[in-house]
């Protein structure tokens, strides 16, 4: 990735709902990558990535360390 525009978004276990309407709400073809930070139960990842994927068009990843990150995509 040349450029690093990126959208963080942070909230506790409550704020499914608003990260649903968020995704839903954002373009195929945006041209930032966006990083996903929730205050969730650590067997929580699993139910987050599956909420985040049913919400918007972009594809969704559980980040790990090392990871590139790619303009169009959802980093939990």
């Amino acid at each position: 990735m040349s450029n690093r525009d990126i959208i963080v978004i942070g909230g506790s276990s409550g704020a499914t709902a608003t990260l649903k309407a968020i995704l839903a709400g954002l373009p195929i073809d945006i041209s930032a990558a966006l990083l996903v930070v929730l205050h969730i139960p650590a067997r929580g990842i699993g139910i987050l990535s599956a909420v985040a994927s049913a919400a918007g068009k972009l594809p969704v990843k559980h980040a790990t360390n090392g990871m590139l990150i790619e303009h169009g995509t959802v980093y939990l």
